[in-house]
């Protein structure tokens, strides 16, 4: 477990506080999901956001699937950074370095309590800029690595 993750456990069991959330937009609450094309349908599972209010403050967190070719597929769950909404309404957060999983996490607390298999880790970070539009939610992604599942995802709130 690399330090940062060590964080997040510390900042889940209260320990240490998390950095500065944006204010809430409340169109924006909830669990917002993304399904890759594959062939002539999407994939089974997909990268998922998660987006909650407290306290008047807005949180995000990103579970995401990294595809490594013939290594497989990994999954991701880290804290959004710079989440931010524009005076315009339109949302932008950084998704940072990440871990990488042998099975999805279901919460920072099966990784605190090494309840899923670490794989690695992936020092990209994804720029994620965007807005709703028709009731789903397109994020533009940029990577200086090239990492993003795809260059524009559209959201749906829920599940697929």
């Amino acid at each position: 477990m690399t330090p940062k993750t060590w964080l997040l456990c510390f900042a889940a069991a209260g320990l240490v506080s998390p950095s500065r959330p944006a204010p809430c937009d409340r169109r924006y609450l909830g669990s917002w999901e993304y399904r890759q094309a594959a062939g002539a349908g999407f994939d089974a599972e997909g990268e998922r956001l998660e987006l909650t209010c407290s306290g008047g403050s807005m949180r995000g967190v990103y579970f995401g699937l990294e595809r490594a070719g013939e290594h497989g597929l990994f999954y991701t769950l880290v804290e959004m950074k710079d989440l931010s909404i524009a005076p315009d309404g339109a949302l932008a957060f950084l998704v940072p370095e990440r871990e990488l999983f042998s099975k999805r996490p279901r919460n920072f607390e099966e990784i605190c309590q090494k309840k899923v298999t670490w794989a690695g880790v992936t020092r990209d970070t994804l720029v994620m800029r965007g807005r709703l539009e028709r009731g789903n939610l397109y994020l533009t992604c940029t990577s200086t690595a090239g990492l993003c599942p795809d260059k524009v995802m559209m959201f749906r709130k829920g599940s697929w």
